[in-house]
């Protein structure tokens, strides 16, 4: 298992902005930690446990940086592979400051360049028929 070299919220000498990266650091722990139980079909998964030790793969990485982003954070699939523990990964986790609006969307608009290629060169594909 990897050793954190991570300081403990509160010791020590802290960068100012450090007391609200620890509180994010912590809710990407516990988000990140239950993601992973899901995705792995565990009961529970410590901070400093292995993905890879705990039958995580490639596919499973994809689906979990896919339930992260759900949960509202973005995960680089590098950032899995480099750092694979909650623990050693949290800190790399961002916030997703915007989400695209996923609703159904409905109603008439024009066609698009290619669209306007293709069926013109169908209706002349057709005619030389």
């Amino acid at each position: 298992m990897a050793k954190s070299t991570a300081r403990p919220c509160g010791t020590g000498r802290q960068p100012a902005n450090w007391s609200r990266l620890c509180r994010a650091a912590h809710y990407a722990r516990a988000r990140s930690g239950s993601v992973w139980e899901s995705v792995l079909g565990l009961q529970t998964v410590g901070i400093l446990d292995n993905f890879f030790d705990l039958g995580g793969d490639s596919i499973k990485a994809i689906q979990i940086a896919s339930r992260a982003f759900q949960a509202g954070y973005k995960l680089d699939m590098k950032d899995l592979f480099q750092y694979p523990t909650v623990e050693a990964l949290a800190p790399h986790m961002h916030e997703v400051r915007r989400m695209a609006d996923q609703e159904e969307v409905s109603g008439e608009t024009a066609l698009l360049p290619i669209q306007h290629w293709f069926l013109g060169a169908g209706a002349r594909a057709s005619t030389a028929l």
